[in-house]
């Protein structure tokens, strides 16, 4: 059996065409070397300490990094463990790189940003090793990419986050096991080179659990490399004379079994506590499992045996005696409480928008890449390429049935499938959490896009459009839900600032073009897809720097509070108020403000009787009711800086060169206004509506804005929408919304106040023919609420108020 060539694929090209020029120099493992750290320089180091800190996001990671410091300084209790919670829920290890940027450079944004672009460079590192050794360098280099360019890692990467290190630690897990335990064709590897693939395992376990728990960070690598051995063993047919590499593979393949029945067995009997099952049926299902082990192993091949070998310590490990009473709380080796029943609202595909979201767009070859695996799986011979014409042979007949490239792709996707598994199963009985096994996404996706360079058959029709349907979907998802494009790095969505709407649409328009130069690079072949491919690739990194130099810094500057503390100090500094915000910013930030901890306080604080300027912080969502206190007790207040659409700076006085920038002035007023349509209208005796400003005729696709003009006769005491329905011919047009976009809401309208409800909405050329409208509204509590009654003035039955007609063209 002859060894292969380290820099061939599995699936050669055809002796017809010959390997692309352009990427030859990619095939070196040091000019691929040099190309990806170039490419991760250029694209995560620059403006890495430039935009402040999110709030809530890294700011709650800076205050458990506090915490964490502080409870390791207390010289009255010893220093906490590394698998003991900080503050009670938060795996301590997740903050452990955090604590040691903040110790070298301080409680600042580099302090905190520095030591996730250290991970994401080892993680690049170890998905780069993992693909060499796979014996093809540049689909090495394609995978690398692949999560370079993804929004899970370079979002990670420049901000703080706790994505990272449970990748690290499980891609450096099977980076080990991989070492360790990878079947060779020719002569036996290097002893050194298996002794310290152990080590490297070894080491990477004990971070990979106490981050992301025994079944997502451990149990779920260790039977993807059981499954791949087991597939390998089968393709090889029968062994050789035993050797003392393939002795030592052996033991590390039983090592795996034991440590995956620990892994499973261990919340497995916890859970059985928790859900209190008979003894009788847990020493059954326990010798059930055992007898079966035993039955296997007596005609098993060596295939299976590890498997069985698994099997049978689960046996053994779930029979023995459960405690007597139930654990609570944090458990190390679950990264978090155990839950039972567990949340029902995760099914096995609430995970999906995460890894879409999280490789966008690559993610559109992720189902193209584990079709190739396994359509290139033939364990009774050579397998063919990725798209040659049927009866055409393509390797040589002495070729191995089952070669590395191959034995790394069945790795690949059985690491996908039960890391994917364990995440859901993680999600619902513990909590949800970052999916650790993204690597082998990357892995699958840079394998086929590297076997789209080689292959020169005919055009891969299905594939193009597949490719298509797949970015264009996800692109338009963010371009109506722009916050999920963050959910793979924060896992919540973030609070999408209103002045950022037109950002969408060039996250449509570039989705689209990426999608168009994947379609033809898959649909073409010879050298227009090897050069489609190279520009689809300089495009898709076109796109993460916009979003990392342009969607990054303009986030920021509304999610964090850096610009209104600049702000501050130019405008002299003084007295600092925080409301409805987190004080550690201050610390951040050098300040000292003061915690204002309620309304009165803060009223008290800005109060323009005392003798010094005053200066508060406050979350834009508060100014209604301030403005209604305010009000109440005659006092003015002023904005002095609107800039951030979260929060905004007041000050209990203007000098001669500021203007009072409340957005509030506009929408409240103490005198009645004129509208360009008077009416009268009175709900339930507690608001008139006075008057509407509407235009005559709209076009399809532009913005039709609307004011209503209200005048408060009564408290209203609640929350209350302003519904809004536009009627014509079989259609309607709904415009429900929160009056004065939500800054002011009904809960604080004052009697004796004019409000100015200005409303804008779209109007979208698929749902609203041409025609006349009728314009209807009212108020309306929400959800099965009732609409407040019309109780005079012109109004249908159902309480709707007819202001007008408007002429969609």
């Amino acid at each position: 059996m002859t060894q292969t060539d380290p820099s061939s694929s599995s699936l050669p090209p055809s002796p017809s065409v010959p390997t692309a020029r352009g990427w030859r120099l990619f095939n070196a493992p040091l000019g691929a070397g040099v190309l990806l750290c170039l490419l991760t320089v250029l694209l995560l180091v620059p403006g890495l300490s430039r935009d402040g800190l999110w709030d809530p996001q890294e700011i709650k990671l800076l205050e458990l990094t506090s915490t964490a410091m502080a409870e390791a300084q207390r010289v009255d209790v010893p220093p906490p463990k590394i698998w003991q919670p900080v503050a009670g829920y938060k795996p301590r290890v997740l903050i452990w790189p955090i604590v040691q940027g903040v110790r070298a450079f301080g409680l600042t944004e580099l302090g905190g940003r520095l030591p996730m672009l250290g991970l994401a460079v080892l993680l690049l590192g170890a998905v780069f090793a993992l693909g060499a050794l796979q014996q093809r360098v540049r689909a090495a280099l394609l995978s690398s990419l692949v999560l370079l360019l993804s929004p899970v890692l370079f979002l990670s990467a420049r901000l703080l986050s706790t994505t990272l290190l449970p990748m690290l630690s499980q891609t450096l897990f099977v980076l080990g096991l991989f070492l360790a335990t990878q079947p060779t064709h020719g002569p036996p590897s290097a002893l050194g080179k298996r002794l310290a693939g152990l080590f490297l395992a070894l080491l990477a376990a004990p971070i990979a659990v106490l981050s992301s728990g025994v079944w997502v960070g451990l149990l779920a690598p260790l039977l993807a490399v059981l499954l791949a051995h087991a597939v390998s063993d089968l393709a090889r047919g029968p062994l050789p004379a035993s050797s003392p590499d393939d002795r030592l593979v052996s033991f590390v393949r039983y090592l795996c079994a034991l440590a995956a029945a620990v892994a499973a067995v261990l919340p497995l009997r916890f859970l059985v506590l928790l859900a209190e099952v008979p003894t009788w049926a847990r020493l059954t299902l326990a010798a059930a499992g055992c007898l079966a082990a035993l039955a296997g192993l007596r005609g098993a091949t060596r295939a299976f045996r590890p498997l069985l070998v698994a099997l049978l310590a689960s046996g053994v490990l779930l029979s023995l005696p459960l405690p007597s009473e139930k654990f609570v709380g944090f458990l190390p080796w679950l990264a978090g409480p155990l839950h039972w029943p567990g949340n029902r609202e995760v099914q096995i595909d609430s995970l999906v928008k995460q890894l879409g979201f999280s490789l966008f767009p690559w993610v559109a070859f992720l189902p193209l890449g584990l079709v190739a695996r396994f359509a290139n799986l033939d364990t009774s011979g050579p397998a063919a390429p990725l798209d040659a014409p049927p009866g055409e042979p393509c390797v040589a007949p002495d070729q191995p049935p089952l070669t590395p490239d191959r034995f790394a792709g069945v790795l690949w996707a059985a690491w996908l499938a039960f890391g994917y598994l364990f995440s859901t199963l993680h999600a619902a009985l513990v909590g949800e959490q970052a999916m650790a096994c993204l690597a082998a996404a990357a892995l699958l996706i840079g394998g086929y896009l590297d076997e789209l360079l080689t292959a020169s058959s005919r055009r891969q029709r299905t594939a193009a459009l597949c490719v298509a349907l797949f970015v264009a979907m996800i692109g338009r998802d963010l371009a109506t839900t722009p916050e999920l494009l963050m959910v793979a790095h924060l896992g919540d969505l973030v609070r999408w600032p209103a002045p950022l709407a037109p950002l969408t649409r060039w996250l449509a328009l570039g989705s689209l073009g990426l999608a168009g130069l994947w379609a033809l690079a898959v649909f073409l072949h010879g050298v227009w897809r090897r050069r489609l491919v190279a520009l689809a690739c300089v495009a898709a990194l076109g796109l993460s720097g916009g979003v990392i130099q342009g969607i990054i810094p303009a986030l920021s500057k509304h999610l964090s509070y850096r610009g209104l503390y600049t702000r501050y100090q130019k405008l002299g500094g003084g007295k600092l108020g925080l409301y409805s915000i987190q004080q550690a910013s201050g610390k951040i930030y050098g300040q000292h403000g003061v915690q204002l901890g309620s309304l009165q306080d803060l009223i008290a604080f800005l109060d323009e009787r005392t003798a010094a300027r005053a200066f508060a912080i406050v979350s834009a969502t508060e100014l209604g009711a301030i403005d209604r206190e305010a009000h109440l007790r005659g006092m003015p207040y002023y904005v002095v800086d609107d800039s951030n659409a979260q929060f905004v700076l007041l000050s209990n006085r203007l000098l001669p060169s500021e203007s009072d920038l409340n957005p509030l002035r506009r929408f409240v007023l103490h005198e009645r206004p004129v509208p360009q349509f008077p009416l009268s209208a009175t709900f339930e005796d507690k608001v008139e509506l006075i008057g509407i400003d509407a235009p005559a005729e709209v076009a399809r696709g532009q913005e039709l804005v609307l004011r209503f003009y209200f005048r408060v006769l009564q408290p209203l005491g609640i929350n209350y929408r302003v519904f809004v329905h536009l009627d014509g011919s079989g259609t309607r047009v709904n415009g429900d919304h929160m009056p004065v976009a939500g800054k002011f809401q009904t809960a604080f309208w004052s009697p004796g106040t004019y409000i100015v409800d200005e409303h804008r909405m779209t109007i979208q050329r698929m749902s609203s023919p041409p025609g006349y409208y009728q314009v209807f509204t009212g108020l309306w509590p929400g959800g099965d609420g009732q609409r407040l009654q019309v109780t005079s003035g012109p109004h249908e039955a159902d309480h709707r108020v007819r202001v007008g007609a408007v002429r969609i063209k």
